[in-house]
C-alpha cells in the first residue's frame, strides 16, 4: 500500500495531467483506484484541507499563471481549465480570489501592465 506522502505525490500528479478533465475529487480518486473516502482523508491529514479543496486550489493557481503570464483570453482560459462556459470559470474564479480574471489580471498581468 502507498504512503500518505506518495499518494499525496501521486494525487498531484493526476491533477497536473487532468485537471482540464474535471474539478470532481471522486473523479480522481478513481482514476487512483482508491475510494474517494480514502482520498480525502489523506488529504486531511497531510494537507490540513480536502481534496475537492486541493484540486481547486490547483486549478485556480493554473488559471492565475494563465492570466499574468501568457496572451490568452478568459474563453481560451476557461476552455484550457475545463470549463464549459467562460461565465462559469469567470464565477469559480471570482468565488475563490474575490476578483475576476479581468481584474486579477490587471492587478498582477504583465500583458496588461500600464505604463
Amino acid at each position: 500500500a502507498l504512503d500518505r506522502s506518495d499518494l499525496i505525490f501521486d494525487f498531484t500528479n493526476i491533477i497536473e495531467k487532468r485537471f482540464s478533465e474535471s474539478r470532481n475529487a471522486d473523479y480522481f480518486a478513481k482514476e487512483m483506484n482508491i475510494s474517494y473516502k480514502h482520498l480525502n482523508n489523506v488529504c486531511k491529514q497531510t494537507l490540513n484541507k480536502t481534496a475537492k479543496t486541493f484540486i481547486d486550489e490547483y486549478i485556480v493557481l493554473a488559471a492565475k499563471r494563465y492570466l499574468v503570464c501568457y496572451d490568452m483570453s478568459v474563453r481560451q482560459i476557461s476552455d484550457a481549465t475545463g470549463f464549459d462556459e467562460a461565465t462559469n470559470f469567470v464565477k469559480y474564479f471570482r468565488k475563490h480570489t474575490g476578483m475576476s480574471p479581468g481584474q486579477f489580471r490587471n492587478m498582477y498581468g504583465s500583458f496588461n501592465k500600464q505604463t
